[in-house]
């Protein structure tokens, strides 16, 4: 690997020669950037050591890696650490521990804060499980982050000279998109008392997830996941559905919600549909024509047999973590009706925990209201006496409870989708008036666009940072990119029904896989204000790739076309390409921070970099004579956008590595 991108280097710098680059300063800088950051690689690889160090507060021991001998210049001890958590939760928020070396200098290394010390950069790690120590991936490399950030650094700055020059492809296209005008492309029924309390219940603080939040966020997640993703049953609300087997089971026992998805199954069960009742499952567990102790059913049933478990933990009480108890010397522990409690807590508590869902349950059954508000007003202030302010106000619980009612129906993205789908059609063929159809689109897109911006700034007051750490927060994102483009572009016609339609595709393909309402909190290592501008500039050049590909599509489709629509191309082709090179060394530096490497070929590492080489080849007309001709460039554009979906969806489900949460 290191001969090879020697080699292409070397090729690089002679055609750099060979074409006299070098007259035209900031082509030449931006060129030379990429050759300075792998001149920092290949220092890094041949000068940088690399290790663990594991540290107890009385004591440590130091460990090598990769063959690596690794000496400390002094002995490292390890004065405190500590484990900070998320308010009123045992969620582990941050890692901070204090070392020093033997001169007496001292540094504090925490999440995305790394300690520096006699030479050496110390990263947290992992903790040991009592809490008394703490291993650091720790690493020194003297010549290669210093030349890599000049990379960098003059990457940067060529990249946004470069949008100056005149003489630029970029410049040209955009002159030729003006002239040709393509504003107008040829633009030429559950039991009442259940459903009273369901209301009230989806407004209870629940432990889920590692968060803080309604009921609602539980009972949406169990739906889901008892049907097979809807987060509603025949017109019960997740959270009626989740009352229902609280307080009626009886009746809810025999409903066929459980979704089987294996047909052999399905036999054993007795259903003739897709789904079987909780009574069915029972039954055929305590006959022993399923047997959960059996490795092989455990494993051809996983699904099944989870959706059955699940049930079997909501009427227990095991999921329902809504009882905060202190622990001496530890942090708050959010634990449910059956859990063991604390052999040191008082008797009234013991007893308002292991009878509060019985003494629910009873005032539910015999439909006294008042009693079911009192001992859920009861249940709210016992919340707060634990853990203050940690517990959310009623309001947050109802805005949570609003944002999931919304994130969780698929219907308006399945119009949207199809709305996009209509005004593209129409725009393309030419059918309608193209001034109705352009203000048509354009009110479509601001509506949603709205929409879209209230959703994520909801999200973002209720998971407390900014929603861009998950596939779903990323989509949206996504989303909004696509619609502000359609705004703001509305003059350029086409691209009003391509942003409306990528934005419902993104939606809908989020809300399809049932992530839309699962807020979790944010792991530690993801909280760094790097991420927000790692996954903007990436996702937005992501928008613009897509945008491209539609655009191809159409000018392959259309060959009287075809010269107008690759000059549009061309014009988002240079932007959505330095975004993503930017967004990549943003997650470089970022990485270089959390990790200690600002580069680790890891999966979608590697395939973010060769999206950007696979799209800078189009970038290169005068090398490269093939993307002169229109209806090639449109086909690349179409073509491209493979390596895109591999980038995002294929490395996210299939390869896995660092990114997988992504």
């Amino acid at each position: 690997m290191v001969t090879l991108w020697s080699l292409a280097a070397v090729a690089s710098l002679a055609l750099m020669l060979r074409r006299h680059i070098y007259k035209r300063p900031v082509v030449a800088a931006l060129h030379l950037a990429l050759i300075v950051i792998l001149a920092g690689a290949l220092l890094t690889h041949l000068t940088a050591e690399e290790g663990r160090l594991h540290l107890r507060v009385n004591g440590g021991s130091v460990t090598a890696t990769d063959d690596l001998s690794l000496r400390l210049p002094s002995a490292i001890s390890l004065d405190s650490f500590r484990v900070d958590t998320y308010p009123g939760t045992g969620t582990p928020r941050d890692f901070v521990a204090c070392i020093s070396d033997a001169a007496g200098r001292s540094s504090v290394v925490s999440m995305n804060s790394p300690g520096h010390l006699a030479g050496y950069t110390f990263i947290s790690e992992s903790y040991d499980s009592d809490g008394g120590g703490i291993t650091f991936s720790i690493s020194r490399d003297p010549w290669g982050i210093g030349v890599t950030y000049a990379g960098y650094f003059m990457l940067g700055v060529s990249m946004l000279l470069y949008f100056f020059r005149r003489d630029s492809e970029w410049r040209r296209a955009v002159r030729k998109l003006s002239a040709a005008a393509l504003m107008v492309l040829p633009l030429t029924g559950i039991a009442a008392e259940t459903s009273a309390i369901a209301g009230e219940l989806g407004l209870v603080t629940v432990y889920y997830n590692g968060r803080l939040c309604p009921m609602s966020a539980l009972a949406r997640d169990f739906t889901a996941g008892l049907t097979g993703g809807a987060s509603s049953y025949r017109g019960h609300s997740a959270d009626e559905v989740l009352a229902g087997f609280l307080f009626d089971f009886s009746r809810w026992k025999r409903e066929e919600i459980l979704r089987v998805d294996d047909s052999g199954l399905r036999q054993i069960l007795k259903c003739e549909g897709k789904h079987a009742s909780y009574e069915a499952f029972f039954n055929a567990v305590a006959s022993g024509r399923i047997n959960l102790e059996d490795e092989a059913s455990r494993r051809k049933y996983s699904k099944e047999i989870d959706r059955f478990e699940a049930v079997n933990m909501l009427v227990s009480g095991e999921l329902l973590k809504i009882f905060p108890v202190e622990e001496a010397g530890e942090a708050i522990r959010w634990l449910g009706p059956t859990d063991r409690l604390p052999v040191e807590i008082d008797n009234e508590r013991w007893l308002f925990i292991r009878k509060f869902l019985g003494l629910l349950n009873e005032q539910v059954q015999r439909g006294d209201r008042s009693m079911q508000k009192s001992l859920l007003e009861a249940l709210s202030r016992y919340q707060k006496k634990v853990t203050g302010d940690a517990t959310p106000s009623r309001d947050r619980l109802e805005m949570e409870r609003v944002y999931i009612a919304v994130a969780s129906a698929r219907w308006p993205w399945m119009a949207v989708t199809a709305t996009g789908l209509i005004l593209f059609v129409l725009t393309a063929s030419g059918f309608g008036r193209p001034r109705c159809l352009r203000l048509a689109g354009v009110s479509v897109a601001g509506i949603l666009l709205c929409g879209v911006t209230a959703m994520t700034a909801l999200r973002w007051i209720i998971s407390g940072h900014v929603p861009m750490s998950n596939g779903y927060e990323t989509m949206q994102f996504l989303a909004w990119i696509l619609l502000l483009a359609a705004v703001l572009c509305r003059r350029i016609g086409i691209l009003v029904p391509m942003g409306i339609l990528g934005a419902g595709l993104a939606m809908g393909v989020s809300v399809l896989g049932g992530a839309g309402s699962s807020v979790t909190g944010l792991m530690p290592v993801l909280d760094s204000k790097l991420l927000s501008v790692h996954v903007a500039m990436v996702m937005s050049a992501y928008a613009l790739f897509f945008l491209m590909s539609l655009t191809g599509l159409l000018g392959l489709c259309k060959k009287q076309e075809a010269a107008r629509l690759a000059t549009l191309n061309r014009a988002m082709l240079y932007p959505a390409l330095m975004l993503l090179a930017a967004g990549i060394f943003t997650g470089a530096v970022w990485a270089n921070v959390s990790w200690g490497r600002y580069w680790g070929w890891d999966p979608k590492e590697v395939w973010a970099l060769i999206t950007m080489l696979v799209y800078s080849l189009a970038a290169h007309p005068g090398l490269i004579p093939w993307f002169e001709n229109p209806r090639k460039f449109n086909f690349f554009s179409a073509i491209a956008f493979i390596c895109v979906i591999i980038t995002y969806f294929g490395v996210n489900f299939i390869l896995g590595g660092l990114h997988s949460y992504a």
